[in-house]
C-alpha cells in the first residue's frame, strides 16, 4: 500500500528525502485517485534532504533533518514556527544535562525570543561571545566582564 503514515507523516529511518520520494511516486502512479489525495508527498531541498515544513491538506507541520515531524509544530491554514539552530541546540543540551551529575556544568545556549542566540553566552562564571550561528568568537577571563557587539543587519 503506497500510503505512509498519514498520522504522524514519519519515516522509519534517516533517508534522504529523494530517497523516499521516488519509490513513493513509482509506486503511487498506478493508485486510483481517491486514494492519491490521501498520500502524502514529502517536500525536499534541491540537495535532496527534507523541506523544514512540510504540508498536506492545509495542515503543516515541522520536520527534522530525517524527515520525522517535530511533536508540537502543526499548524492549520498558516506556516509554523520551527524550532531554530540555538532552540534546537538548547533542547539537546538540556536533555544531556538531566542525564549529568548533580552540580556539572554544561553549556546551555541562550536564545532571544525570535530563537536567534543570544551574543553573550556563559557556563557557570566563565561567559562568551558567540557569533549569529552560535560559534564562539570571544572569551572573557572567569568572574570577569566581558562585552558582546552584535551585528546589526
Amino acid at each position: 500500500l503506497c500510503i505512509l503514515s498519514r498520522i504522524f507523516n514519519t519515516f522509519v529511518s534517516p533517508l534522504c528525502c529523494f530517497q523516499v520520494l521516488i519509490p513513493l511516486l513509482r509506486s503511487c502512479s498506478s493508485e486510483d485517485k481517491d486514494d492519491a489525495a490521501a498520500i502524502f508527498v514529502p517536500s525536499c531541498t534541491s540537495s535532496g534532504g527534507f523541506q523544514e515544513v512540510q504540508c498536506q491538506s492545509g495542515e503543516c507541520w515541522c520536520v527534522n533533518p530525517h524527515g520525522q515531524e517535530v511533536s508540537g509544530s502543526r499548524a492549520v491554514g498558516r506556516r509554523p514556527r520551527c524550532p531554530s539552530h540555538c532552540e534546537r541546540e538548547r533542547a539537546m543540551a538540556l536533555k544531556v544535562k538531566s542525564n549529568m551529575a548533580a552540580g556539572a556544568e554544561i553549556h546551555i545556549p541562550a536564545c532571544s525570543e525570535d530563537g536567534d542566540f543570544l551574543p553573550l553566552q556563559c557556563v557557570g562564571s566563565r561567559c562568551f561571545c558567540v557569533d549569529a550561528e552560535g560559534n564562539t568568537m570571544t572569551v572573557g577571563p572567569v568572574g570577569g566582564a566581558i562585552t558582546c557587539v552584535s551585528a546589526v543587519c
